[in-house]
């Protein structure tokens, strides 16, 4: 089972295609052996994820997704994404992709860090970008 709920938080609402975030989100976590899902992913403004940056990392700095993992006890996993719709619409620009394309990117790379994956070293990085 998987629940994935999105919220906008200071912007105005974008149209999305839930059903592909979800499909995208499910086939991640069940890579990892996860079957049992509670997702939300909050869009929000550079700003906001700034602050979270700060309070949470004490990094001061832009970022495109911010991932708290709330619960995790395999094969269930509850956690959050906040990502700045700022971020993916200037990435999209930068790397020429569609907004989508780079919106389901950064979910995905959000969904990895909830599965314990990480991007702090040149080979993590590598590790993380083979599966988004």
């Amino acid at each position: 089972m998987i629940n994935v709920s999105i919220f906008f938080k200071e912007i105005k609402p974008i149209d999305l295609l839930k059903k592909n975030i979800t499909k995208l989100s499910e086939l991640i976590f069940n890579d990892f052996n996860y079957s049992r899902i509670e997702l939300n992913i909050v869009l929000t403004t550079d700003e906001r994820l700034s602050e979270m940056k700060k309070e949470y990392f004490n990094l001061d700095q832009y970022t495109d997704v911010i991932a708290f993992t709330i619960n995790d006890q395999s094969p269930s996993i509850e956690g959050e994404l906040y990502v700045s719709i700022d971020r993916v619409r200037e990435n999209a620009t930068t790397f020429n992709a569609s907004i989508d394309k780079e919106l389901k990117r950064v979910i995905s790379h959000g969904v990895l860090h909830l599965v314990g994956l990480d991007d702090s070293s040149s080979a993590e990085k590598k590790e993380m970008t083979k599966y988004e």
